[in-house]
């Protein structure tokens, strides 16, 4: 899951925000090319390790509408 439609990244990029709130705008449309940004930036906002972004972002994406 790499790239997403523009159809359904607003909806995408709203439930990024909602599930982290600390991201910014620019930090999020900054994920439209490439989901797999997320756990990076998890990492760096939130602080927490590579393994728990990861597994956090890839439960996130299974409940993805």
């Amino acid at each position: 899951m790499s790239t997403v439609t523009q159809n359904n990244w607003s909806e995408i990029k709203a439930q990024i925000k909602t599930k982290w709130n600390k991201f910014t705008d620019t930090e999020l449309d900054g994920f439209k090319d490439n989901l797999d940004k997320v756990s990076e930036q998890i990492q760096k906002t939130y602080g927490v390790a590579k393994d728990l972004a990861e597994k956090e972002f890839n439960e996130f994406k299974k409940n993805l509408v």
